[in-house]
């Protein structure tokens, strides 16, 4: 292939104007970059095999343009898929490998965001925040239902957590200084890590059983699909609260809505749901004890500048022939067909920006 390289944007990162969906989302060093072209990229369920056939670099968001094996069908350049946040669910990382196609996902810019989302959903669960703000704007007379609307100090409470991964690990270290005892179910964590942490170790039966709060940061598998559900959710300690997130599709909200109208759990805080966005009429939308944010509770003007430097940085890399920072699918880099692209793409780069041969 000649000729400038291609940075693909699904048309969902694109408002119709073309400007950027997400406002701090800084990409002027690519616009600046002669020997880059950007190209909008029709979205959907599935990105289609003609739409990646020129592209040497995507830039989607999780969730708005699953890429499958046959999306990779013409794929003769395509050397990454840069993920603007997190989950890569959509993305069929198998077959991304077979195609040379690393898959990178800018997993630190969500970390701390993240955390912060799940504590205050979890703060605002504890001092029943939305009720009291409801019961305020109903005038003198509603105030004398107050004293029906105690919170509880988190002091001693169980945190537990499915999944400590970075975002987890985080939200631990944040609910510290409030006396809370942390627990976290995570294949992946070893017990020294955890100690480190100053978190303990458990399994997922400890988790539901024991804690007070769960807190959910563990990705969309079909291993996880519905981990809490009919069986799991009522073996929740009576008046626990659920947070996720992390993915809608991990808890089953039908079992959370029977759990707490039968008052089992006192309360849920949710972030993602299956599917997004809730349809009008949805019973999570009026159900009682429940905090609902658009899946953009951790969204932030810091958020979208972090993503940008990330993404915008491991595309300067690739360009430059280097291997970018949080590969997911790290058997391609091993791999003669990725390395093959990547040399491609570097020595087209090169040839437009410094002369050098093609």
């Amino acid at each position: 292939m000649t000729g400038n390289c291609q940075i693909g944007l699904t048309d969902d990162f694109l408002l119709a104007d073309g400007a950027l969906s997400f406002p701090g989302y800084d990409i002027d060093a690519l616009r600046r970059c002669a020997a880059a072209d950007l190209q909008r990229i029709p979205g959907g369920n599935a990105l289609t095999a003609a739409a990646l056939a020129r592209i040497d670099v995507l830039i989607s968001v999780p969730l708005m343009g699953a890429v499958t094996r046959d999306s990779l069908a013409q794929a003769d350049a395509l050397t990454a898929i840069i993920r603007v946040g997190v989950g890569c669910e959509d993305v069929d990382l198998a077959a991304c490998t077979a195609a040379g196609v690393a898959v990178v996902v800018p997993s630190e810019a969500v970390r701390r965001p993240t955390a912060v989302a799940a504590l205050t959903l979890m703060l605002a669960l504890a001092t029943r925040l939305v009720e009291k703000d409801r019961l305020t704007r109903l005038g003198p007379d509603a105030w004398r239902r107050r004293n029906e609307m105690r919170g509880r100090s988190l002091t001693g409470r169980v945190l537990g957590l499915v999944g400590c991964g970075n975002i987890g690990s985080d939200l631990a270290a944040l609910v510290k200084p409030l006396g809370m005892r942390v627990i976290a179910f995570d294949p992946a964590l070893s017990d020294a890590a955890a100690r480190s942490l100053g978190i303990e170790p458990a399994s997922l039966d400890q988790v539901i059983t024991c804690s007070d709060y769960i807190s959910i940061h563990c990705p969309l598998t079909p291993d996880t699909r519905h981990l809490f559900n009919t069986e799991s959710i009522p073996r929740m300690k009576p008046g626990a609260a659920l947070i996720n997130t992390a993915r809608g599709g991990i808890v089953d909200q039908e079992a959370l809505l029977t759990s707490l109208a039968s008052g089992h759990l006192s309360g849920a805080g949710l972030d993602v749901f299956d599917p997004e966005p809730l349809p009008l009429g949805h019973p999570l939308l009026t159900a009682n004890g429940i905090i609902l944010s658009a899946h953009a509770l951790n969204w932030t003007e810091e958020l979208d500048e972090d993503l940008a430097a990330q993404n915008v940085a491991a595309i300067l890399d690739l360009l430059a022939g280097r291997i970018p920072h949080k590969v997911v699918n790290a058997d391609v880099l091993s791999t003669p067909e990725f390395t093959r692209k990547l040399n491609a793409l570097a020595r087209r780069f090169a040839a437009i920006t410094e002369g050098a041969p093609a």
